[in-house]
Order: C-alpha cells, then sequence, then structure tokens
C-alpha cells in the first residue's frame, strides 16, 4: 500500500479496526455502551444535526483556546515564512525568549491528572440532548480517548503532545468531511512541526496550565473519534433508507470539528507539500 491509499474498514472478531497507510488511523474496539445509543438516540434513526445546541456548546467549549490557529496557514510557504519572520522580530525580547524556551523544552506536551475527567465533562453535555444516560455516554468517550492512547504507545508517540494531537485531528476530521482524503504522513509531519511553531508563538497558548491542555486535547480527540465513529460505524447501521443521511450527517461533523480546530469553514481546508493550506474565503 502506498501513502496515498484510503481508511478501510475490517471487522475482525467483532470489533471494527481502521487500518490506513497514513494518518489519520483512528481504530475503534467494540463499545461497552454502543447497543444503548444505538437503541436510544437520533442518530441510530437517520437524523443528525451538527448545528444543535449540544454540538454548538460542545465544540465552542473545546475548541476555544484555538480558534485562531487559521490566521498562520493561510497564503504561499515563502509568504507565510515572511510574515513568520516579521513577527517574531516585532515580539519584544521577553515573548521571543519565552517562545524560543516554549519551543526547546516542548511546551506542546503537559504531563496528565488522574483527577481530570474530560469524559464526564463532554458527556453531561452530549447525554441531555441525545437521550443517553450520562454514565453510557461517559464509557463511549472515554473509550475513543483510551483508542489513541493505545494507538500512541503502538507508535511510540506521546499520547500528550498537542501539536501531535492537533494534527491528527486535523488530518482525520479532514478524511471524514472529505468522504475519503487520506492525508500522507509527510504532510501530517510537516503539519505537526508548523504547529508547534504557531502555538509557540501564541502568548495565550504559552500561559495554559497542564491541565487546560490535557482537557483540550482529551475533547478533541474525543469529539473526532464520535464523528468517525458515525461515519464507520452508526451509518452503517442505521436503516437502508437514512443510510446516506446519516453518512453526510457525520461527514458535517467532521467538517464542524476543523472548523473548531482551524476557525474557518471546513471547504477552506486543504493540504500539500507543505502541510495544511487554508484557501482564500
Amino acid at each position: 500500500m502506498n501513502n496515498t491509499q484510503m481508511i478501510r474498514s475490517l471487522l475482525v472478531g467483532g470489533s471494527l479496526l481502521l487500518a490506513v497507510s497514513c494518518t489519520p488511523k483512528p481504530a475503534f474496539a467494540q463499545w461497552n455502551a454502543y447497543d444503548a445509543m444505538m437503541s436510544n438516540n437520533v442518530y441510530s434513526r437517520g437524523w443528525v444535526n451538527p448545528y444543535d445546541n449540544t454540538y454548538t456548546n460542545a465544540y465552542k467549549f473545546t475548541y476555544r483556546p484555538i480558534t485562531t490557529t487559521y490566521a498562520y496557514f493561510g497564503g504561499s510557504p515563502a509568504s507565510r515564512a515572511a510574515r513568520r519572520k516579521a513577527r517574531v522580530q516585532k515580539m519584544p525580547a521577553r515573548q521571543r525568549t519565552e517562545m524560543e524556551r516554549f519551543l526547546k523544552y516542548n511546551g506542546t506536551m503537559y504531563k496528565p491528572s488522574k483527577s481530570m475527567d474530560t469524559a464526564s465533562t463532554l458527556s453531561q453535555t452530549f447525554a441531555t440532548n441525545l437521550k443517553v444516560p450520562a454514565p453510557k455516554m461517559k464509557t463511549v468517550m472515554q473509550e475513543m480517548w483510551n483508542l489513541y492512547v493505545k494507538q500512541a504507545k503502538d507508535q511510540n508517540a506521546p499520547a500528550t503532545d498537542l501539536a501531535r494531537t492537533m494534527a491528527y485531528c486535523i488530518s482525520a476530521n479532514y478524511y471524514y468531511y472529505t468522504g475519503g482524503t487520506g492525508v500522507p504522513e509527510t504532510q501530517v509531519a510537516v503539519l505537526r512541526k508548523n504547529l508547534r511553531e504557531t502555538l509557540a508563538e501564541d502568548p495565550k497558548f504559552r500561559a495554559m496550565t497542564d491541565s487546560q491542555k490535557q482537557q483540550l486535547n482529551e475533547s478533541m480527540v474525543m469529539l473526532t473519534h464520535f464523528a468517525a465513529l458515525g461515519f464507520e460505524v452508526v451509518a452503517k447501521k442505521a436503516p437502508a433508507e437514512k443510510r446516506t443521511q446519516v453518512r453526510e450527517g457525520f461527514k458535517k461533523l467532521a467538517g464542524v470539528n476543523l472548523r473548531g480546530i482551524l476557525g474557518v469553514d471546513a471547504s477552506r481546508v486543504a493540504f500539500n507539500s507543505d502541510g495544511l493550506l487554508i484557501k482564500p474565503a
């Protein structure tokens, strides 16, 4: 397989695994609360509204700290480099030193706390409108995060690096939003590097605590995997006459994720050899 091949789903021993040759690589295990979700919520009956209050609140709350990242990815590689050079030159010496230290000491990483319960926070938001008991929703949300941790471990990579997670989530949501356009690993690697520089430049991001970074990191993965679960699993189990509608609905949710992370409409998101590209409006 080459790096441009699309994600394909495989059923192995009753569990859905997604095998790909390029990032993203979300893998879905058998859900403890999946049957309850399928029988009790509107998604299994063919209705998906990505702009209702549930999603509006959950996505805005999650992505609020990073919704200006788009400003760093517009234009040609040369123009972006020139803008970055100009920004760095204009920085007060103290801020420039802080940025350099942030990059040198892996500032996009955090030390996780066991007391942080991101799954419960998101579950409360979703459970009310989805008519699913919060504890069952929490089980699903927590499993979505656990899958990312396992994947990171298998790749000998940190699950607690926001730049890596953002690159993963951007490429994964792009895949689902476009209905299967995979992103080569070489482009994702460039995006990770660019995101580290972008986040290091932002004084608000540099000031985030470990707890804030952890909640953002975990929420981003859970919301990304929620869209992927719907696209890969829920849509396939929906009634035949609703299947396309459900699949399209979860594509829209992936687009909402992209907008939340990048601050621009998903239709403007693209990739090239320089990593992420934000197209003109």
